[in-house]
């Protein structure tokens, strides 16, 4: 799926909603849970919104809030 190209993830997004009442991170939410659930988070945002998504990242990086903090 990563070497999927932007373009045709969105148009699977925009088939998805056919499919089902809830978004495509609803539907993580519900159907997986921990690291494969933030993996395919990850993968929506950055597919929905690259500049977003890194600032999150950025965000989060800044706040401490991710495992890469060892000391």
């Amino acid at each position: 799926m990563t070497k999927w190209r932007v373009c045709h993830c969105q148009k699977a997004f925009e088939k998805f909603k056919n499919y089902s009442p809830y978004d495509e991170e609803e539907n993580i939410r519900k159907e997986v849970k921990g690291d494969v659930e933030n993996a395919f988070l990850d993968l929506v945002q950055y597919m929905k919104n690259k500049s977003q998504h890194f600032a999150n990242r950025l965000h989060d990086i800044l706040k401490g809030k991710t495992p890469c903090n060892r000391s």
